[in-house]
């Protein structure tokens, strides 16, 4: 991998921002405020860091951005490797004008 990675400041604000969320939803579930969204709120913070960690092992070289293309063509998503940047919009917008 040589050492691919993003900057120390990113993961501190990322484990931060974990650690707020979860300390928060186990405040809330003492208080027994908004438990079941509070519930799937902490399982949703303790499991999405594990899938992404088993995902990245499969990815041996590269970055997240080319191994999204490599699954989008595997999967016959796209055909030409340049169409990922529409595919990707397509996906967190909903709609292509």
């Amino acid at each position: 991998m040589s050492g691919e990675s993003l900057p120390a400041l990113f993961w501190i604000i990322h484990y931060l921002f974990l650690a707020v969320t979860l300390g928060t939803t186990i405040f809330s579930l003492i208080k027994k405020e908004m438990v079941i969204f509070s519930m799937v709120t902490s399982l949703t913070a303790i499991i999405v860091p594990f899938i992404g960690l088993i995902n990245s092992i499969s990815r041996m070289v590269g970055t997240e951005y080319d191994y999204i293309k490599e699954i989008f063509i595997a999967w016959g998503v796209i055909d030409n490797p340049s169409d990922i940047g529409i595919c990707i919009y397509t996906f967190l917008v909903g709609q292509v004008d």
